[in-house]
């Protein structure tokens, strides 16, 4: 006999089974192994070693979230059911990954699998030792991330929220030192910067430095929110703005180094009636004249033919997941998880009526209802421009 409390939980999955033959057939997604369909961004733990200022994370840990990290068994799990249909993994998405003390034991099992691309967004504060080598012994991990945001003490600390500037420096140049002891090229240094204000004055200094120290693109970022409202942000000095990015190219100009910038802000990016930046305008006109970094930072404007005239493919090709195992379709977490890869195997974590919902909406024409926070407002097609760039690509 069936017990009483089985039968709300059966008769719920007969209304799904049903939903998915009929009103929500073209929003199931099942995909093959073999098509490697996935760009994942995956959080091991939910905590950070900094206080930058305009991050979220002051106000995450105010909120009273227990500290998690996710254990090595979690791990495999996740990765033994999501990994094999993966083609670019970012392995850190919101914190800080060398916190979690299986970090080492992870990396090393990244390779395993397979994934064409691996990177990893680090501060580098503990970005040495046993966690060092593992990364640049790791066959997957092609690029490291370093975030900082000055080149002097001061400027450091101020954003940055702690005075960790000297040993963010001296991991870098430890981490150098034993890729070119192991005689490897990748995995690639980065520098993610976030222009701002407060540090506008150093980003040629810190270009300067990068060269010298041989790392292998720069990347600068618009603060966000990027508007006038945000004291940071550059819309209110853009011709300051406008000489700095002058001045970063000519300390690029022939340099190995590549870089990634946002474009001068001139008078076409600004509404004239209403004196309002123009997001469509940076979209469509994302690269720098003295940009050289590389192509799969920009073109937005590629095709996704799959699956076809979709505002956003994210609901079919992005999986963000957490260090509980929650799993959302793109960086806008809710509080409700569209599904648990650690709880439920892939097919039903991507297909629960939340995705289903969702994707029905996108494949009608009404993701303005439930994606009104998203600031793109051209079809979204990252995941795919990543997928062309994977097949593409000429340097890995």
């Amino acid at each position: 006999m069936i017990g009483r409390n089985r039968i709300p939980s059966l008769l719920r999955k007969g209304a799904k089974r049903a939903l998915c033959r009929t009103l929500y057939r073209k929003a199931v997604y099942r995909p093959e192994a073999s098509e490697r369909p996935f760009l994942v961004r995956l959080d091991i733990n939910n905590t950070c070693n900094l206080e930058c200022k305009q991050c979220f994370y002051a106000d995450y840990k105010r909120s009273g979230v227990a500290p998690r990290n996710l254990s090595l068994d979690e791990f495999k799990r996740i990765a033994d059911r999501l990994f094999p249909y993966t083609y670019v993994l970012q392995f850190a998405c919101a914190f800080e990954p060398t916190m979690n003390p299986d970090f080492p034991a992870m990396v090393r099992l990244l390779d395993d699998y397979g994934i064409y691309d691996v990177g990893t967004v680090t501060n580098a504060t503990l970005l040495d030792g046993e966690r060092a080598q593992a990364v640049a012994e790791s066959r997957s991990i092609s690029s490291v991330a370093v975030s900082i945001d000055g080149i002097s003490p001061e400027t450091y600390e101020k954003i940055r929220g702690r005075p960790l500037l000297g040993k963010v420096l001296a991991n870098i140049a430890g981490f150098q030192e034993i890729k070119r002891q192991l005689g490897k090229e990748r995995p690639y240094i980065k520098l993610n910067t976030v222009v701002m204000r407060s540090n506008l004055h150093e980003l040629p200094a810190l270009m300067k430095w990068a060269i010298e120290h041989e790392i292998d693109e720069v990347q600068f970022f618009h603060v966000e929110p990027f508007d006038r409202s945000t004291e940071e942000s550059v819309l209110n000095v853009p011709d300051e703005y406008n000489r700095i990015h002058d001045a970063i190219g000519e300390v690029a100009a022939g340099a190995r180094t590549r870089l990634m910038i946002p474009p001068p802000l001139t008078p076409e990016y600004f509404d004239r009636a209403t004196g309002l930046y123009l997001w469509g305008r940076l979209e469509e006109n994302l690269r720098s004249a003295i940009d050289t970094a590389e192509l799969d930072s920009f073109y937005c404007d590629l095709s996704h033919p799959y699956p076809e005239n979709v505002h956003c493919i994210c609901p079919w090709m992005t999986l963000m997941v957490d260090a509980w195992g929650r799993v959302y379709p793109c960086a806008h977490r809710r509080d409700v998880a569209y599904g648990n890869i650690l709880d439920q195997p892939l097919d039903e974590a991507i297909n629960t009526m939340r995705f289903l919902k969702l994707r029905r909406a996108m494949l009608q024409g009404r993701h303005a209802a439930y994606c009104h926070f998203c600031k793109p407002q051209h079809p979204y097609s990252d995941p795919m421009k990543r997928r062309l760039t994977r097949l593409l690509s000429s340097d890995r």
